[in-house]
This record gives structure tokens, sequence and C-alpha cells, in this order.
């Protein structure tokens, strides 16, 4: 068994010798830190070892994709096969091709003709996750060029950099390159990983435009953890769409009025966001002559 920390890249796999390890992760991991871990299972034999070790893994950890797939190997469903397969092909530099795929069964096949390569997995006793039942022969292909495998797409790519775009939502395109060359061999243009960073920030955080449908819940719920706070926002009613957003605690108000110099600075600044806008901002002096926070907004522009 092999695990690595979810959000690092490259993937750098580390083996588990014993079940004791897997269930000490399952005890003292904090609800953050288990949904970084993945857990990978190589190779097990019989029939005992498979059904305890896989009573294990499912209790909380995520069982994920793996660098080297084998007989016995468990994936939560068929995606999750399907994807572990186009990763280790991409990496190993062959091509594959679904000859059947079903509820009960995935079977693919190497793409190059005449290379014997196939492997099967079916369906578990828990009518959802699949194990690989047979993996025969050896890769007898030439190979394919790297930086125009079919197999790497862009939704493959965009679910493959998630984990570091997660960790780091501005991560330059060109790390990203990095990162992909280092563990695939695969270089791609500098714009399209641009768009593929925003597609895997969507992925993560979801569209922006449909955050905007969250303000209102999010004054309510800042109005009933914060009693007495100004909060308020504005918006167009032609189109219901968002122009302005404002937040003065009560907390902010109190200190400026009991602890703060009768002074109000007010600054502004740029926001570079896909649809931009200004943050205004309202802080005052405090006995300590430290800059103490009033009130900010977000708006349309300056005036």
């Amino acid at each position: 068994m092999y695990y690595y920390i979810f959000g690092t890249s490259p993937k750098e796999y580390k083996e588990i010798n014993s079940e004791v390890e897997v269930t000490e992760f399952i005890n003292v991991s904090n609800d953050n830190l288990r949904a970084e871990i993945v857990i990978t299972i190589q190779g097990l034999e019989g029939h005992e070892s498979n059904s305890t070790l896989k009573e294990v893994v499912s209790s909380e950890l995520v069982v994920g994709t793996m660098e080297n797939i084998a007989v016995g190997t468990y994936f939560p469903d068929a995606i999750s096969f399907k994807h572990a397969l186009r990763s280790v092909a991409i990496k190993e530099n062959f091509g594959v091709r679904i000859k059947a795929s079903d509820k009960t069964r995935v079977i693919a096949t190497c793409a190059y003709q005449g290379c014997k390569w196939r492997i099967r997995t079916s369906i578990c006793e828990d009518d959802k996750s699949f194990e690989v039942r047979r993996l025969e022969g050896d890769h007898t292909c030439p190979g394919i060029n790297r930086a125009g495998n079919r197999l790497a797409t862009s939704t493959w790519v965009a679910n493959e950099i998630q984990d570091i775009v997660k960790r780091n939502p501005d991560i330059p395109p060109k790390e990203i390159n990095n990162n992909l060359e280092k563990e695939y061999g695969l270089s791609l243009p500098y714009m399209k990983l641009w768009r593929l960073r925003e597609q895997a920030r969507e992925n993560i955080f979801g569209c922006i435009e449909d955050n905007y449908k969250w303000v209102p819940t999010l004054q309510a719920e800042l109005i009933s953890r914060n009693p007495g706070s100004h909060i308020t926002y504005i918006y167009d009613v032609r189109d219901n769409s968002f122009q302005r957003f404002y937040v003065s605690f009560k907390v902010c108000s109190d200190g400026f009025k009991y602890g703060c110099r009768p002074l109000i600075s007010l600054d502004a600044c740029h926001l570079k966001s896909k649809h931009l806008g200004m943050l205004l901002s309202a802080t005052s002096l405090d006995g300590n002559n430290g800059l103490f926070p009033i009130g900010f907004a977000v708006v349309e522009n300056e005036s």
C-alpha cells in the first residue's frame, strides 16, 4: 500500500508497511487532513486480506489514482478507474482504447494495433467499487508523442492540476507546466494552461457568477452572528446583477467611538478579478498609532 498527501505536486508515493498505519491515519486525522490523504492499494492477494483492507480504507479515507495499476487494485467506481488508467497511460506514454464499459465491467486495450496489453475490471459485491481482475501482456508498442497525447484532454489536465491549484489558486502557468512535464512529460502552451487553471479554479470554488447569488445569504449570516452591525448590498433591479456591498461590524464602529482619534482615512484599490471593481476602506488611528479598520465596501468604481 502507498499514500500521498492530496494537494502536493508532483505526487510522491510513500509506502505503508502495515494496516496499523492506515488505522492510525483514520484515528488521528482531522476533517481537513482526512480529505488530504489518498490510499493506494497494489497487488492484494487472498480474499481475507482484500476484505480487511477494503474495510479499513472505506472507513474515512479516499481511494485514489496510482502510478502502477495491478491485479487486485480497488477503485471507488468506474470513473475513478478510467481516470487512473488515463493518467498511467499518459505517464507511461501509450494509448488506450475502451473496448467495453457498462455497469458491471470495464475492458481496455492498448490503442496500438498488434500490442497485446489488456486490462479488465469488474464490479465488486457492494455494487459500486471496481476491482482489477485481469492484466494481460506487456506493451510492445512504440509509444506516442507525449506533447500530442490525445488522452491528455483539457478535462483531464484541469482535474490533474486541481490539487496544486487548490493550494495556490494564483500559481503561474509556467509552474503548472513544470509539474506536468516532471510527472507526465507533457508541455502545454502558456495560454492553454492559463485557461485550464481557470477551469480548475471553477471546479474547486465554483463559478464566479454563481457565487454572487450567495450575497444575500452572506449578509444575513453576518448580521445574525454580529448583531448591531451595518451590512448592506445594492443590486441592479433591471437584471438583478450585483453592484455594491458594504460592511461595518459593530465591534469596529464601537472601537472607533471609544478608542480612536476622531479622524477617518479613506482609501481605494482596484480589484483584479474577472469583473473588476474597487475595494474601499475606512480606517482610523488607535491609541498606539496603529491602523484601526472601521468598514469596507466593494463597489463598481471610486465615484
